[in-house]
């Protein structure tokens, strides 16, 4: 994804400019403190994407401070901050290694920023803190649209959920969408809609309808009666979609096939001119076979 160079440049100079009036006067400790993490985690983004002991440093340095104590310019340069390195956490390298763990990790840092800085904000309703509160809707929208994606990531990686939702085979939402219909009430749907998809069978149900079919008993779908185990909404699908069709560009990926006797494992991988390269191999030979992928794929380059 890539950092704003200049502007990170620019704000890493503001943050060390306002650091050195600081040290001169008391009670700036904890202002010192937050600027020091910034500017470090700032100078790493310049070198390379973050990753998630950003989002622990962050949150270590945020969850115990009294933000009601500090300055309004060191506020602001929070802001600013937490603008560039949240959006750096949209990246899909970032997303895509992460766990429950991780997603739980950034869900606290929204939860402790939104609590600390509205409260500051809020509290005092002049224009100027008025101005940085919208800019923290920008960080706090960044950070929930963060956690969509790492839950999408996290389902892309469960076997069980990849096969019962074709995953495999859905190349976007319109897969699911061959009637172009609601199961229940026949209500028109399209890729823009946001709508539910039954494991197994794959047919989608509009969300309007979707309470009505719990509450009546369970998770059959209305067209073929067949009861899903799961069921995930059409804008999560299409992130693991997204994800996994950026993985397929970006690196070979090894998966248990079940449906073969025995271990066989399948390794799939996509040329950068669009070949797309599955072969099924036993268990444990993943090593031998993506070397002759890669060098069919450099040869496929040239």
């Amino acid at each position: 994804m890539g950092c704003d160079t200049e502007a990170t440049r620019k704000l890493i100079r503001d943050i060390e400019k306002f650091s050195e009036t600081l040290k001169s006067k008391k009670n700036a400790s904890a202002d010192l403190s937050i600027l020091g993490t910034l500017r470090s985690l700032l100078r790493e983004i310049l070198i390379d994407s973050p990753d998630m002991e950003a989002a622990r440093k962050l949150l270590n340095a945020f969850k115990d401070v009294a933000f009601a104590d500090l300055k309004d310019y060191t506020i602001e340069l929070v802001t600013r901050s937490l603008k560039l390195i949240t959006y750096e956490f949209n990246d899909y390298e970032f997303i895509y290694k992460a766990t429950k763990q991780d997603a739980n990790l950034v869900r606290s840092l929204r939860n402790v920023l939104r609590i600390c800085l509205e409260g500051k904000l809020s509290a005092c309703g002049c224009t100027g803190c008025r101005r940085i509160l919208r800019q923290c809707d920008v960080i706090f929208n960044k950070l929930e649209e963060a956690m969509e994606w790492m839950e999408a990531a996290i389902l892309l990686k469960d076997e069980n959920i990849f096969k019962c939702f074709d995953i495999k085979k859905a190349t976007s939402l319109r897969y699911y969408l061959l009637e172009q219909k609601c199961s229940d009430c026949r209500t028109k749907l399209d890729t823009d809609d946001n709508f539910i998809i039954f494991s197994d069978c794959t047919h989608v149900l509009c969300l309007r309808c979707y309470p009505a079919t719990c509450s009546a008993g369970g998770t059959a779908c209305p067209q073929c009666r067949r009861k899903s185990p799961t069921t995930l909404e059409s804008f999560t699908v299409s992130k693991m979609l997204a994800l996994r069709k950026w993985r397929s560009k970006n690196q070979s990926h090894e998966y248990l096939d079940r449906s073969v006797p025995g271990r066989h494992s399948v390794v799939e991988i996509q040329t950068s001119r669009g070949l797309y390269i599955e072969i099924q191999t036993t268990r444990g030979h993943h090593a031998e076979i993506l070397d002759f992928l890669q060098n069919f794929i450099r040869f496929d380059n040239d």
